[in-house]
């Protein structure tokens, strides 16, 4: 059995490119929203929750697992760490599917930074009016920041009654939520950017699948800076960026297991 970790749309798509291919899996993710996503994607066995230690290794012994593929997000540092650290201590192979990502050209609207908080500092430099896209599990680092205390703070997140609660219990009213599902295209982050009276821009460097070029063009548009978190680095001899290159993996480990 093949344990695919991640709500992702890359995590949907190699377990049902996977299932297709004949082999048995069971893909997980942390929201329900997510669960149903993937089964809607055609992925027969999904379990929803998030896992700490135990619950892996719980999973991967009443699953039979021998092979963990890794297709979480790529800011999800905590669950790939865990997932790294629990297959090497059962002896099981471990992958990662890396998410492309979008190139950063050299613009004078364009500041990398390289975390939340700093994103928190750069953003309070640049305008009064800030609109987050960085999800909501990150809010925290921009609410709790002095930098941003007198700031208008607009979040785009989730359309989830856990995600809307923790908003809420940051001090955002609603107001300054916009609960709505992505990626957006240019035209749309434009009209909310433009509608929310945005002046700076912050997002993750979540790649094509993650929408950060159509934010990017509506910076662009609107001639607002965007500030942009860069992704943590990822090192792992078993990394993967083709479904053909991750099925040959797959296959080569249940040759050897």
């Amino acid at each position: 059995m093949i344990l695919v970790l991640g709500g992702t749309t890359e995590a949907r798509e190699i377990a049902r490119y996977l299932q297709e291919e004949g082999f048995p899996l069971c893909l997980t993710t942390v929201s329900a929203h997510g669960a149903q996503l993937a089964r809607n994607h055609g992925v027969d066995k999904v379990q929803q929750g998030a896992l700490n230690r135990e619950d892996l290794v719980s999973l991967i012994k009443e699953e039979n697992i021998r092979v963990v593929i890794d297709a979480t997000h790529p800011y999800a540092e905590n669950i790939r760490l865990l997932a790294q650290r629990t297959a090497q201590e059962l002896g099981i192979a471990y992958g990662r599917f890396v998410r492309a990502a979008s190139p950063l050209p050299e613009h004078p609207l364009l500041y990398i930074v390289g975390s939340y908080q700093a994103g928190a500092e750069q953003a309070g430099a640049l305008g009064d009016s800030i609109f987050l896209t960085v999800g909501s599990r990150r809010l925290s680092f921009f609410m709790d920041c002095p930098a941003l205390e007198s700031k208008k703070l607009t979040a785009r997140v989730l359309p989830e009654a856990e995600v809307l609660k923790l908003c809420h219990e940051l001090g955002l009213g609603p107001g300054n939520i916009i609960a709505a599902q992505g990626p957006f295209s240019r035209e749309a982050n434009r009209w909310m950017f433009s509608h929310y009276g945005a002046q700076v821009v912050v997002t993750k460097e979540s790649g094509p699948t993650g929408g950060f070029l159509a934010k990017w063009e509506a910076c662009l548009d609107l001639n607002i800076p965007l500030v942009v978190i860069q992704r943590p680095a990822e090192k792992h001899p078993n990394s993967f960026d083709r479904l053909e290159s991750l099925k040959k993996f797959v296959e080569e480990v249940s040759r050897n297991g």
